[in-house]
């Protein structure tokens, strides 16, 4: 699994062929975070997108079992390794706050921090 780059520059008007362009990058990859920021230029203005996208990741169409994902596929052996960790310090946090464990961490975001592994 690795992460890729892809930028879009969509127009300032609505229902746009880019913006179907994009909407169909979107569905058929497994985005891990989307930013945005709209240039203004005159009549040139556009919403400019940068999306972060896993490689060899599930796409939706690829998702079994009711949508969910398997992170064991997707994660190295390592990175999944930490990823159950962390799930279980998120249940320990969970049932400590009386919250459900997605309100705490969702999974996609714990296997984006056991791939990135930011320094303490």
């Amino acid at each position: 699994m690795s992460i890729q780059y892809a930028v879009f520059k969509i127009p300032g008007l609505p229902d746009s062929d880019e913006a179907a362009v994009f909407n169909k990058f979107l569905r058929s990859h497994s985005p891990v975070r989307v930013t945005q920021e709209f240039v203004s230029t005159g009549d040139g203005s556009h919403w400019a997108y940068s999306v972060e996208y896993l490689v060899n990741g599930k796409t939706e169409a690829d998702k079994g079992r009711q949508g969910r994902t398997d992170y064991r596929e997707i994660l190295s052996e390592t990175d999944f390794r930490l990823f159950v960790k962390l799930r279980a310090l998120r249940k320990e946090m969970a049932e400590a706050q009386g919250v459900p464990v997605y309100a705490v961490f969702t999974n996609d975001q714990l296997a984006e921090i056991a791939t990135a592994r930011p320094a303490a």
